[in-house]
């Protein structure tokens, strides 16, 4: 059986009167290829066909056909409004730096990155749209360190900590905590905010913790102790990161340190 290209699959789209093309998005530093069919101008919707030994090149294309159109449609006409953004803004942490939208270096996490991203709403349930200069230049605001602050203090009113025994529902080994957002969705950025992590060193009653990067969504705070932890804790995250998540989900292959300052 002759092998279905995402180029084939693109063509076969716009013989039927879509505007597609094959694109390649970058997802935390990690590339994937992908089928993007445009809505409009400035908003398109992007698949990962899942293509086996039997598809067909009619299989796959109607599929997607069929899920472009119950597609959930983004409120995307808030990101003109100045004051939606200013709400909404919210830093979140990734392990890569090559991205075309507004990233730094973390100045806590070494090998880490900030980038901000607005929340919006898709259907009913939460999306992220990530800041780039364009977003900025078209809703009037500009790029500065007070915009980062109003994106910090977002992030830090909607972060969401809480002891690792209380969520799973049985004690744990040792003192656990787990730090995200309200929403779950890419909460890893909380661990930036020094007023939040100052309060789980004060609840695990230690001046220093261990975080472990469970996703680019959340993370876990334990007490330090001694360097044989970090080791152990290295190898837990290595296999996490190998057997449970999506390369596109990995924080990191390593865990932190935060101190009281």
């Amino acid at each position: 059986m002759k092998k279905i290209t995402l180029t084939a699959i693109a063509n076969e789209l716009t013989n039927k009167g879509f505007d597609a093309t094959v694109t390649t998005v970058n997802k935390n530093g990690t590339n994937k290829d992908a089928i993007n069919i445009r809505r409009s101008e400035n908003l398109g919707v992007v698949f990962y066909p899942e293509i086996t030994e039997s598809s067909t090149l009619d299989d796959v294309v109607n599929h997607l056909i069929n899920e472009y159109n119950t597609a959930p449609t983004p409120t995307v006409d808030v990101l003109s409004d100045p004051s939606y953004i200013l709400n909404n803004v919210y830093v979140g942490l990734e392990g890569s730096f090559d991205a075309n939208y507004i990233k730094r270096p973390s100045e806590l996490y070494h090998g880490l990155y900030e980038y901000m991203y607005v929340k919006v709403n898709i259907n009913g349930d939460s999306g992220t749209v990530k800041v780039n200069e364009q977003l900025l230049d078209f809703a009037g605001w500009g790029i500065d360190e007070e915009f980062w602050n109003v994106a910090y203090e977002n992030t830090r009113k909607n972060a969401l900590v809480q002891n690792l025994a209380d969520v799973v529902g049985f004690p744990m080994p040792v003192d656990m905590w787990v730090i995200s957002n309200t929403d779950r969705l890419k909460g890893a950025g909380v661990i930036t905010c020094k007023d939040v992590m100052n309060d789980v060193c004060k609840q695990l009653n230690t001046e220093k913790v261990i975080i472990i990067p469970s996703s680019i969504h959340e993370c876990i705070a334990v007490p330090y102790t001694n360097p044989d932890d970090v080791t152990a804790i290295c190898g837990m995250i290595t296999e996490v990161n190998a057997t449970e998540l999506d390369p596109t989900e990995i924080l990191a292959d390593h865990p932190f340190m935060y101190e009281v300052a």
